[in-house]
């Protein structure tokens, strides 16, 4: 099965990259032909409905089964390693939804094994 991670922010101002990124939402709009589960992290109330708002009006919903799945533990696991990651130079103190996007996307995957 193939997953996709999307790219959420709440950091970037930029219109096209604030909560979802259009990048994820024009692919999905786009290319992917067949269902695929849109996997996102739990977030609270207000970012949440932004998200859903989201993938209502680029009509995401109606083709693709959602999944909401808390990936906080992404956090723990970037410390037992050691990792820091970043994206557009921002951690997970900065950025955390983009990590929690991540780590709910790999514990869903895991979750279909």
């Amino acid at each position: 099965n193939v997953l996709y991670a999307p790219r959420i922010s709440y950091q970037d101002r930029r219109h096209r990259h604030y909560g979802i990124s259009h990048h994820f939402i024009n692919t999905f709009k786009g290319m992917i032909q067949n269902p695929v589960p849109i996997v996102l992290p739990y977030l609270n109330r207000k970012k949440t409905r932004h998200i859903l708002s989201q993938l209502r009006k680029s009509d995401l919903l109606h083709k693709h089964p959602l999944a909401i799945v808390d990936g906080k533990e992404i956090k723990s696991s970037l410390s037992k390693y050691q990792l820091n990651p970043t994206t557009m130079g921002r951690g997970i103190e900065d950025d955390p939804e983009f990590f929690y996007a991540l780590g709910a996307i790999v514990k869903y995957g895991l979750s279909q094994l």
